[in-house]
């Protein structure tokens, strides 16, 4: 019998009662992934056709697994399972992503485990932890039946510069078996955010991450005098901090302000050539 992990075959035997009398079988079989009836009945001179389910987890083979139906009348019938099985191909759909550089987007795998009658747990890794985060390991509980249960596994993308970024998720378990997906990453330009809007006299908390592998150093700068901030930091590689950004406005002359005025920050990494950052500013004068 041979299959992929987690696709069942099955495979029919047809045991034979020669006496006049209705006899019991019962079985034994030396692998656990193989499923079969506990017991089986067969009407006197007659036959009977007894399923035999192939359900493996792991990709292996076990060339003398022993399966034994065993009768007071008619003694034993014995067979020799020759099992063999495949590795399973990539989990479909693929995984894509996209978000512009300095933005996150997560996204959740999910699978069944098959497991029946223990927990486990999975381990997960991937093949680029530059720009993609997951967590090292997810506990799946028992499969209550032959459907599984379902378990999560949650991934972020976090690009580290513009581009095309194909990763490889793995999630494993000794005794659940292996769980390949693709996954494609695509970043692209900062795009503008915002706007952030702020009153006369207040504030405006603008969160930014340093999503490259290395630490650098930012300048910030605001495109209007009424809006002031610190003039820059060096932030820690794959850290977040948060821009303070206050309104005070001076009125010019006797004109009015204006109910609204606008404006832009920009963050650039000193000495680089990458656009900046830009965060649209909102001040209320009323």
């Amino acid at each position: 019998m041979e299959t992929r992990v987690r696709e069942p075959m099955s495979h029919a035997i047809t045991l034979e009662n020669p006496l006049d009398q209705t006899v019991t079988l019962t079985s034994t079989c030396a692998s656990e992934v193989v499923s079969v009836p506990a017991e089986l009945q067969i009407a006197p001179r007659s036959d009977a056709v007894c399923n035999i389910t192939y359900s493996p987890l792991l990709a292996e083979e076990t060339p003398d697994a022993r399966l034994t139906f065993t009768g007071e009348e008619l003694g034993d019938f014995c067979y020799d399972l020759q099992l063999k099985a495949l590795p399973a191909g990539m989990e479909k759909p693929d995984l894509h992503f996209k978000t512009p550089l300095g933005s996150s987007q997560a996204q959740t795998f999910r699978f069944t485990s098959f497991l029946q009658g223990k927990g486990t747990d999975f381990k997960c890794t991937i093949s680029d932890k530059a720009n993609f985060e997951v967590e090292p390991v997810v506990k799946a509980e028992a499969a209550p039946d032959a459907n599984g249960v379902e378990v999560s596994v949650e991934l972020v993308f976090s690009p580290s510069s513009v581009g095309e970024f194909p990763c490889e998720l793995v999630v494993e378990s000794a005794d659940a078996g292996k769980y390949q997906v693709a996954m494609y990453g695509h970043s692209i330009a900062p795009q503008p955010q915002g706007p952030h809007s702020i009153k006369v006299g207040g504030s405006a908390k603008i969160e930014f991450q340093n999503v490259f592998d290395e630490q650098k150093q930012f300048n910030f700068v605001c495109d209007n005098p009424a809006f002031t901030c610190k003039a820059g930091e060096s932030i820690a590689a794959k850290k977040k901090t948060t821009i303070d950004v206050a309104f005070k406005p001076v009125a010019e002359g006797d004109e009015p302000l204006p109910k609204v005025i606008h404006a832009s920050l920009y963050v650039q990494i000193v000495g680089s050539e990458l656009s900046a950052w830009k965060f649209y500013l909102e001040g209320l004068t009323e």
